[in-house]
């Protein structure tokens, strides 16, 4: 492994300083059949090239960085590796944060820590919200929040943000659904939810516009454990459910889900497609 990642390296240093447009796309053909091969061979490295990038990250370009949390990105990163890797990532995002030009480099690191799903990552992102760089990588952050151990705060903060930016509401939907999801390992209490779904309930009486699937998916996954859910409430979405006339397969399986029915192998797929789309 030590010899590719150094083989690697020198590919970098080429593609930088060539001049030449057609010896750098040569090269990025290079770089990137080499990248391939070192992540079908990290599986039984990955402690290896972990602490390469740890050891010589600090002494590279920012292209160079981008390239070595590009396959952070890429691998599941164990203790206690994980905490070293986190401690830089945070330093280099807090370094970024009045910047106001978008860099592939400062995006896989964000994606870097889309892996650490044991991590509470949210009073990081809370307070990086205000500065430049939170819109600047809006939607890296918010999938963020979906993808690691987030508590109702990152709800509520959710909330606020989707008043601000109504653009952004089907990646806050996914990411609340995430969060709320039945197969996290600190499962948000279902009767912190109440007041957020009484909310919600406009969007599905608004007949003029059909709710995406997005929508539902956060209802399908608040209400697969509904335990702690006002029974009242359950009742006006499963009848607002049933009166919607459009045809759609998360529509079916909300319903599905409300009159206790099992779902066949083909709607639980549907559900994990969607989990999967970040």
């Amino acid at each position: 492994m030590l010899n590719f990642l150094k083989i690697i390296d020198n590919l970098y240093l080429k593609y930088e300083k060539t001049p030449y447009i057609l010896d750098k796309i040569a090269l990025i053909s290079k770089i990137n059949e080499l990248e391939d091969t070192i992540l079908k061979k990290v599986r039984g490295e990955r402690e290896v090239l972990i602490c390469y990038i740890i050891e010589n990250y600090c002494f590279k370009s920012d292209f160079i960085k981008g390239r070595y949390f590009y396959f952070l990105s890429k691998i599941d990163i164990s203790e206690p590796l994980v905490d070293k890797i986190l401690e830089i990532a945070v330093n280099i995002l807090y370094s970024e944060k009045f910047s106001s030009i978008k860099r592939d480099y400062i995006t896989f690191v964000i994606k870097t820590l889309w892996n650490m799903k044991d991590k509470n990552l949210e009073d990081y992102i809370f307070k990086l919200s205000k500065y430049k760089i939170f819109n600047l990588y809006k939607n890296e952050f918010i999938i963020l929040l979906g993808k690691t151990n987030s508590t109702i705060k990152s709800i509520d903060f959710l909330r606020e943000l989707n008043k601000k930016d109504y653009e952004k509401e089907d990646i806050i939907y996914w990411s609340i659904g995430m969060i709320c999801s039945y197969n996290r390992k600190n499962l948000i209490k279902r009767v912190l939810l109440n007041d957020y779904l009484k909310f919600k309930l406009r969007v599905l009486r608004n007949k003029d516009k059909e709710p995406s699937m997005f929508f539902y998916f956060m209802l399908i996954e608040i209400l697969l454990n509904n335990y702690g859910i006002n029974g009242y409430l359950i009742n006006d979405i499963l009848s607002l459910g049933y009166n919607r006339k459009e045809n759609s397969v998360y529509k079916d399986i909300l319903v599905k889900i409300l009159n206790n029915i099992e779902l066949i192998l083909a709607e639980k797929e549907e559900i994990l497609k969607i989990e999967m789309t970040y």
